[in-house]
Formats: C-alpha cells, structure tokens, sequence
C-alpha cells in the first residue's frame, strides 16, 4: 500500500475540491459558495488526507485552540 499523507492548514487543502464536494454532493451544504467555504476554511484547523495528489477526506474543527472544538464538515470520498 502506498503512503497517504494527512495534511493540515487551509493552504494544504483543496478548497476547489472541498467546495465541490460541499455544495453539489453533500446534504447540509448544497449550493453553498465557494467564497463562503473559503471563508470558514481561513477560520477553522483543516485536516484532509491525499492519495496520489487527491484530496479523499476532508474535515475542518471550529476551535479556539483551548477549550473548544466542533468537527464539520467530515468526509471520506470512496
């Protein structure tokens, strides 16, 4: 099996890819923006895994870094 790298940070994500997903493919976001995905990707803690150059999962913590967190928008592509 190869290496599936799991990066984090907004600038490490495909946010093109995450918008994709978020606004044609799931329920609680369809038809969302991209400058709004954008948006609240620059305000949360990022996390996606890749296989060969493509981002598979996806999943972003609304947080203040102390005592808080909330897991959104949490996918895995097949």
């Amino acid at each position: 099996m190869s290496e599936i790298p799991i990066l984090s940070g907004k600038e490490n994500m495909d946010v093109k890819a995450i918008h994709q997903f978020l606004s044609e493919e799931s329920y609680w976001a369809k038809g969302i923006s991209f400058e709004f995905v954008d948006q609240s990707l620059a305000n949360s803690f990022c996390a996606g895994a890749f296989i060969d150059g493509k981002q598979v999962v996806f999943g972003r913590v609304i947080t203040d870094y102390d005592t808080f967190g909330w897991f959104a928008d949490f996918y895995v592509l097949h």
